[in-house]
């Protein structure tokens, strides 16, 4: 998409086998020097962090937005954050990445004094309806940034804190995890997956072995000190009349039952392969929420 975009108008890209735009190109860019419309793979780092992350230990690491536009207008500079998807929905999560990059990017544009205006609405460009990824046409999604940015903000006030706030040593690890399909490229799946293994008995089982179980499912049962499948199992029909239980826990295949049943496949089955885990053993491959957090905790 950027190469036929860079055809059509002027792009400012990084050089050959570089991740990102050069550091001089991009602040000359948000200053508004040069011709270019857009500057791809700009690294939104301020050298000072950001007062949205609060006081908390925290470190930001790089954070390459796909593509900023810069239109010039009576008003001044305006700067557009667009994020490019093989997808052909924009998600929420999309979205939400986007209002993180527009934060990092008004805190950016205020360490260098550059007086600019943020438009109040991000782009998605995912794959055409009648397109495949192998192509280079793409269509825009415009949405307003509003509500994500007030969730990135909710985020950074209330649930970031208490993860920096969290334990991680040699044997002790507090942070929260979750393991399920979209692991299987995590670096930290091989230290995740020790805990669902099916070696292990019913009571100290993770919870995350429980086939459909969101993120927000085993927040829940967390919050009410159920955190193994066998703790799940004794819970019984009451688990769908829990606060914030979810349909995964009250409606969905996963349920008190599914982890009776994995109560008798752990007792009768012995550990599979590292690497065979599957739907068909009621498992979900799920990965740490947050695979970037260190004992300092670094953010994206």
């Amino acid at each position: 998409m950027v190469t036929r975009l860079a055809r059509e108008t002027e792009v400012l890209r990084p050089a050959h086998g570089e991740d990102g735009l050069l550091e001089r190109q991009a602040i000359a860019f948000l200053k508004g020097h040069g011709t270019a419309s857009y500057a791809a793979q700009v690294n939104l780092r301020p050298r000072g962090k950001p007062a949205f992350l609060g006081t908390s230990d925290i470190k930001l690491r790089r954070s390459f937005a796909d593509l900023i536009r810069r239109d010039v207008r009576p008003t001044g500079l305006h700067f557009t954050v667009i994020d490019i998807k093989a997808t052909r929905a924009a998600r929420a999560f999309h979205k939400t990445q986007v209002a993180f990059y527009v934060m990092l990017l008004r805190a950016m544009l205020a360490e260098l004094g550059v007086d600019a205006i943020v438009e109040p609405a991000g782009e998605i460009w995912r794959i055409p309806d009648d397109g495949d990824a192998e192509g280079d046409r793409w269509t825009s999604e415009e949405f307003a940034l509003k509500p994500y940015l007030r969730l990135v903000e909710d985020f950074c006030r209330t649930t970031l804190p208490a993860i920096a706030d969290k334990v991680v040593a040699p044997g002790r690890d507090e942070t929260f995890f979750h393991v399920y399909f979209k692991c299987e490229q995590c670096s930290y799946l091989p230290h995740c997956i020790e805990a669902v293994g099916s070696n292990r008995t019913p009571r100290t089982r993770d919870v995350s072995a429980v086939a459909g179980l969101s993120h927000e499912a085993k927040r829940t049962l967390l919050s009410i000190g159920i955190g193994t499948v066998a703790g799940l199992a004794e819970l019984g029909a009451g688990v769908g009349r829990i606060d914030g239980a979810g349909w995964s826990l009250s409606g969905g295949p996963t349920s008190s039952s599914a982890g009776r049943r994995l109560c008798v496949t752990t007792a009768s089955n012995p550990a599979p392969n590292r690497t065979a885990f599957s739907c068909r053993r009621g498992l979900m491959l799920r990965s740490t929420s947050l695979p970037t957090m260190t004992p300092s905790t670094t953010l994206w």
